[in-house]
């Protein structure tokens, strides 16, 4: 028995063969992304930088947070004075032609009872503070008549 032999060189096709090699090692990566995209979500968004405030809510001001800040209150005013400034900052448009019963202020809501503007909130002591919501001239309708052009700050506060 005799072996044929061919004259023509042994032509491998490497453009094929590397090409099939990218074929196979993309959809392996995108498999490896997507395990790992997960677990680098949750490292990232669980890591706080030094000094950052755990409580993530500019909204609200809890009881604990109030403790937390190692800041002895004695009102209500100085809470949100310390821990939310921007909350006495007034917000919105006001009206050129605005009659002179206007509020041009944050309204100030003790237990969804209205009491006034922010000076209201020293007659609150801070130890009966509970939490702090503050919310937006939108959120702030159902508490009483559309007039909270700057917003509301509710406090509720211990029986």
């Amino acid at each position: 028995m005799t072996l044929l032999r061919s004259h023509r060189p042994l032509s491998i096709p490497w453009d094929d063969v590397l090409m099939s090699g990218v074929r196979l090692a993309a959809p392996a990566i995108v498999v490896a992304m997507c395990l790992m995209l997960p677990a680098l979500l949750t490292a990232c968004s669980s890591s706080k930088s030094a000094g950052s405030n755990p409580y993530s809510s500019s909204t609200t001001i809890t009881r604990p947070e109030m403790e937390d800040s190692q800041i002895t209150f004695a009102n209500a005013y100085e809470v949100v004075e310390h821990l939310r400034p921007q909350w006495l900052i007034k917000r919105g448009t006001v009206n050129i032609g605005q009659s002179r019963d206007f509020l041009d202020y944050v309204v100030v809501y003790e237990d969804r009872n209205r009491i006034g503007d922010p000076d209201a909130l020293r007659g609150i002591a801070a130890v009966t503070v509970l939490s702090m919501k503050y919310l937006s001239p939108g959120e702030a309708i159902p508490l009483g008549p559309p007039d909270h052009p700057h917003g509301a700050i509710v406090v509720y506060t211990r029986p």
